[in-house]
Parts: structure tokens; sequence; C-alpha cells
């Protein structure tokens, strides 16, 4: 679980410099900003999960 925490961090933070490169950069396609939303809300869900998971064992 301690893995797959750290993986799922990583790449929220991936997901919040693309972002970031939407915002203030450049503003890129809308199908990939859609991706990224989307990744970043199944990440939120598995860091989530993950952390209740190591906190009840």
């Amino acid at each position: 679980m301690r893995l797959l925490q750290r993986i799922s961090c990583i790449i929220v933070i991936i997901c919040l410099v693309l972002m970031g490169v939407n915002f203030f950069i450049h503003p890129l396609n809308d199908w990939i900003v859609r991706i990224v939303g989307s990744i970043l809300l199944l990440m939120i869900v598995t860091i989530s999960f993950s952390t209740v998971r190591l906190h009840k064992k």
C-alpha cells in the first residue's frame, strides 16, 4: 500500500504541473485537460483508499 500511495502522489504532482502549464503558460488541448482531470480524480480516490488501508493495519 505504501508503494501505491507514493506512485499516486507522483502522478498527482505531474497532473498538477500539467494543469499549471495549462493555466499559466500555454493553453493545452481540451482533450488533454479532460484526461489529466480524470486521472487526477482517480488518483485522489486511490490515495484516500491507500491511506485508510494503511491506518487500519
